[in-house]
């Protein structure tokens, strides 16, 4: 299960349930998503969607999961999505930052900025 620092078990289960909400949300703004994992020493591939899971204690990309949420360090998210427009003409570059802050805070979720992605702290220590 997954254990925010000081956190009870209902308040656990309500932040677990409170990242699926964020990341469907997340993706319905086409941005693109990676993470990293404690069973792997590399950093997922940038996916283009968050595959929503029956059971929400795990999480799927196209590219890595499902995995349990206990076993997820933080996700990322880029806030600059680029859409081709031709090759005569640069792509346009949309900023998500201040969307995606906004779904993070209603949700009182942890996150950093850095750069051009937005890192969700997943709290997924055991027994501190």
């Amino acid at each position: 299960m997954l254990l925010a620092r000081g956190a009870s078990e209902s308040e656990n289960k309500s932040m677990i349930d409170k990242l699926n909400e964020a990341l469907e949300e997340l993706q319905s703004l086409s941005v693109r998503f990676r993470l990293k994992w404690t069973g792997d020493e590399e950093i997922s591939k940038w996916n283009t969607c968050y595959v929503p899971n029956i059971s929400k204690s795990y999480v799927e990309l196209p590219t890595v999961g499902p995995v349990l949420w206990s076993q997820v360090e933080w996700f990322e998210v880029e806030t600059v999505q680029r859409k081709y427009r031709g090759r005569l003409v640069k792509d346009e570059l949309i900023d998500w930052l201040s969307q995606i802050e906004e779904i993070l805070k209603s949700r009182n979720l942890q996150f950093e900025k850095q750069e051009q992605v937005i890192r969700i702290l997943v709290n997924c220590a055991q027994g501190d």
